[in-house]
């Protein structure tokens, strides 16, 4: 299992739970069809294999289990100031583990396929770091966003986390729109990262992967 945790397919499995985590069981949560803690297990494991992930940086792998502690006690709690910390909990633990698959996914050297794994794996916690950037937006000053009536009943953090991924790939449906200045701010700013990101960065990565060869495996 450690050889696992500190192997290079610990980002695989970190990205599968996050695109599981919020793309299925997070809906299916929302709609009642699955318990309702389920996508915070989901949270929790990916949390872990974060911190598998930095293992490698001793003094910022324990930066990252207190973010990470810091994120699972505030999920416990209710109020405002355990929303707000569980938001920055988690906000910095993702910046924390984007900076780190960033050292390894562009550091120099031939461009893998672990790499691409990498970069995709960026790209989602962009959207979740976001999110979380709407989220104390919206604790600090309710009502920054505006939301259809089909978004009845949702609770806030699946609709934020939504209206995030939608300005990130650009999609912009007009169903949920931000009504604050800063709101407004943050909408754009990630939507030029989101698409530069993209051409830039992971279309030079696709350009330049290489693929096993049988002299690699030798």
């Amino acid at each position: 299992m450690l050889a696992f945790l500190r192997s290079e397919r610990a980002t695989a499995a970190l990205l599968l739970v996050a695109v599981v985590g919020l793309f299925l069981l997070t809906p299916l949560a929302d709609m009642g069809i699955i318990h309702s803690r389920t996508p915070e297990y989901a949270f929790w494991m990916f949390l872990v294999l974060g911190v598998a992930v930095i293992t490698h940086h001793p003094l910022v792998r324990w930066v990252g289990v207190l973010l990470a502690l810091g994120a699972v006690a505030a999920d416990q709690m209710k109020g405002f100031h355990a929303s707000l910390t569980e938001a920055l909990c988690t906000l910095g633990y993702c910046q924390l583990l984007l900076w780190v698959l960033w050292q390894r996914v562009f550091a120099p050297g031939r461009v893998t396929a672990n790499k691409l794994v990498g970069a995709v794996t960026i790209y989602i916690l962009l959207g979740v770091i976001w999110s979380q950037v709407y989220a104390i937006i919206e604790l600090l000053v309710p009502g920054s966003f505006r939301f259809g009536s089909e978004f009845g009943g949702m609770p806030v953090e699946s609709n934020l986390m939504y209206f995030s991924f939608i300005t990130l790939t650009t999609v912009g449906y007009g169903d949920a729109t931000p009504v604050m200045p800063m709101a407004h701010a943050m909408a754009v700013l990630e939507a030029l990262v989101g698409q530069l990101y993209l051409a830039i960065l992971i279309g030079r990565l696709v350009s330049n992967l290489q693929l096993p060869t049988e002299n690699d495996s030798e």
